[in-house]
């Protein structure tokens, strides 16, 4: 009898050590109708309601995993260029430790008599050399600062104390419009913190910095450029927003410029107020 009830003791243990509430596993392939792979798709993670969690491309393969991810539910959107968005349906992970399954994008194919081209920037750009996030193109960064943006962008994670990791390497240097903060850890987050996201044109994310940054003990360079207008004279802008989670919070940004001739003066200011709640699960 107890050669039979210790393996099952020891299966049950495994089992549950094994199942942690942030190791859920989440696989997804992007085909077309003709079931070829379409690798550089852009794939979004997303909240039931829509609201982007991650993102990040295809690979060569037209493959992307999501790992990391804690219980709950989820819904995976994968777009391309020519061809229209696909969804899944509710990825249930309360259960599952792992989910793996194929979007098929169908290309766009319509007769227009009169055709107008509007250009809209996508959330996340992967170039040669850098990765481009676009705050203006997410309709969630509405009210959001500039650490939520980075929270959300491809590769860079933000620990506890206010650290920034890029692709799993500490000591990243992040530049205002090209020069150096010089600010870290916690006094770095206080400031990204405080700065609305809507004072942001693009932020780029450089994992290997060319010879014109000094990147020397770095793992890479986050550049955030912010909002300048060309139009002459005195003009501006007032950003205000309030959300209610667990607490009510609020993000004001104000936004200066004057441009006389070849001299442009400008001014971002912002503020956000906030009470924080986090959820910590811990295994003994």
């Amino acid at each position: 009898m107890q050669k039979i009830v210790l393996p099952v003791l020891l299966l049950l243990i495994y089992g549950s050590v094994s199942a942690q509430p942030g190791d859920r596993t989440i696989t997804i392939s992007i085909i077309n109708p003709e079931k070829t792979p379409l690798p550089g798709a852009t794939v979004y993670l997303l909240q039931p309601d829509s609201a982007i969690l991650r993102s990040g491309a295809a690979d060569a393969q037209g493959r992307i995993k999501f790992q990391g991810l804690k219980i709950g539910n989820y819904r995976i959107r994968a777009s391309q260029s020519g061809y229209n968005d696909g969804y899944t349906g509710l990825i249930d992970l309360n259960s599952l430790s792992f989910f793996t399954g194929t979007i098929m994008l169908h290309p766009k194919s319509q007769a227009l008599n009169n055709v107008t081209v509007v250009s809209k920037k996508p959330a996340v750009q992967f170039l040669a050399d850098k990765t481009i996030v676009n705050p203006d193109a997410t309709i969630s960064n509405a009210g959001a600062t500039v650490m939520d943006v980075l929270e959300k962008s491809p590769g860079i994670t933000v620990g506890k104390d206010g650290s920034i990791i890029m692709k799993g390497k500490p000591s990243v240097n992040v530049l205002i419009d090209g020069k150096p903060t010089q600010l870290s850890g916690s006094d770095l987050q206080s400031y990204l913190s405080s700065m609305s996201a809507a004072q942001v044109d693009v932020i780029e994310l450089i994992e290997n910095p060319g010879a014109k940054y000094d990147a020397a003990g770095n793992a890479g360079i986050i550049n955030i450029k912010t909002k300048a207008t060309r139009q002459r004279g005195f003009n501006g802008s007032v950003n205000l927003s309030i959300a209610q989670g667990f607490y009510p919070k609020t993000g004001n940004a104000l936004n200066l410029n004057y441009r006389n001739g070849k001299i442009n003066w400008f001014l971002n200011y912002g503020v956000r107020a906030s009470n924080e709640k986090q959820n910590l699960y811990t295994l003994r």
